[in-house]
């Protein structure tokens, strides 16, 4: 965990202000508290609350030179003519192949981005083979883990083929909720390299 996180969870562990040494932060039980600790323990919260509304503002923002975290969408799957995902067996080379190429697309799109001065999150390459190594995990948990990535994220850049993959339709559909920028090509996003 992040050190500004931990402080938070720390300060309020069971969802009462704690001081630095764990006591609560004012030292009277729920019952007996008056009016003024109650208004005091409000003030505390709401300043906590802008505190770290700050951090994460200052943290998650875009850079100062427009520098975007982009999460990269686009096909990993194999499908088969049926649209159906294909087996990915060991004496599956073909479809095996094909995959690596999705995940290797992914990853140069994010050496792209990477160039251009942006942040790129590819969850291509953070789980890649991962359906082969734990079959046991669906594929909605993989999604799952997609979409919480997809919060953090400015932008989402929509790689070749995105229209016959189920997940990055999903994506696609979380980003526009979020309101997030949408690149359908690497050209397309801004390029902050320094001209020399």
């Amino acid at each position: 965990m992040i050190p500004e996180a931990q402080h938070w969870a720390a300060v309020y562990a069971d969802g009462v202000r704690r001081t630095n040494d764990g006591r609560a932060a004012y030292g009277v039980s729920t019952i007996l508290r008056s009016p003024l600790v109650k208004l005091l323990e409000a003030r505390d919260e709401a300043l906590d609350n802008l505190n770290y509304t700050a951090w994460a503002i200052d943290n998650l923002a875009p850079g100062p030179s427009g520098e975007l975290l982009i999460y990269v969408a686009g096909p990993y799957t194999v499908r088969g003519d049926d649209g159906e995902p294909c087996e990915l067996g060991v004496d599956n080379g073909v479809v095996r192949r094909q995959q690596i190429q999705h995940i290797r697309r992914a990853a140069d799109a994010g050496a792209e981005l990477l160039r251009r001065g942006h942040y790129p999150l590819v969850p291509h390459t953070m789980t890649a083979m991962w359906d082969h190594d734990y079959p046991d995990i669906p594929w909605e948990r993989y999604l799952d883990l997609c979409l919480r990535w997809l919060v953090f994220c400015h932008a989402i850049l929509l790689l070749p083929g995105w229209k016959r993959s189920r997940g990055a339709l999903k994506e696609l559909a979380r980003a526009k909720e979020l309101g997030l920028h949408i690149f359908e090509r690497v050209e397309d996003v801004p390029d902050l390299r320094e001209e020399d």
